[in-house]
């Protein structure tokens, strides 16, 4: 059989006595090759087959599905999105994670020695900013102001079993440095 048609029903091609094109109520399905020398809903097969085999014979290799190594960037021109059904792990060698926006480095985290972490704000005077959610309203919680050399400053309250002035420091209170009290170490 060369061809076998059903009324309303599926389609079967065969060459040398075997089914290479068959179709269902689901679809299509190809055994085989299949050589495109047009385009596929406007999208010319060979150009990107050319742009695929450029660095690599296949687009396995190109991209791996699962484990391998990829080499190269990943770039695109919108968000991009990371949905997992585990955990998402990133296992820099060099130690450093770096954020950048339109290739200017803002954050990096680093393993500084033997696990010690680092977040380090990239832009000269920039702060780092923890904000949360309060009752349905977004606050900021702590500024760590890097252009005062790194002064916290609290949205509120700080709580502290204690609290521990160095010898030789101030505890300043007020917006006008109204109350200070010092330690001399003595």
């Amino acid at each position: 059989n060369m061809i076998i048609a059903t009324a309303d029903d599926a389609v079967t091609l065969y060459h040398n006595n075997a089914a290479k094109f068959a179709t269902s109520a689901a679809g299509a399905t190809l055994t085989g090759n299949l050589t495109v020398t047009g385009t596929v809903d406007g999208i010319d097969i060979a150009t990107r087959d050319a742009i695929l085999t450029s660095t690599t014979t296949t687009a396995g290799a190109a991209l791996p599905k699962a484990g391998g190594t990829m080499t190269g960037n990943i770039a695109h021109a919108g968000d991009f999105t990371l949905d997992v059904g585990g955990d998402i792990i990133l296992d820099a060698d060099g130690a450093q994670i770096k954020f950048q926006d339109g290739g200017l480095g803002f954050l990096e985290i680093e393993n500084v020695s033997s696990g010690n972490v680092s977040l380090n704000a990239q832009v000269q005077d920039k702060d780092i900013v923890f904000k949360g959610n309060d009752g349905g309203s977004s606050i900021t919680a702590l500024t760590l102001d890097m252009s005062e050399a790194g002064d916290a400053v609290f949205n509120r309250y700080v709580t502290a079993n204690r609290f521990y002035v160095p010898d030789n420091g101030i505890a300043i209170f007020g917006g006008g440095s109204d109350l200070k009290i010092y330690h001399d170490g003595s």
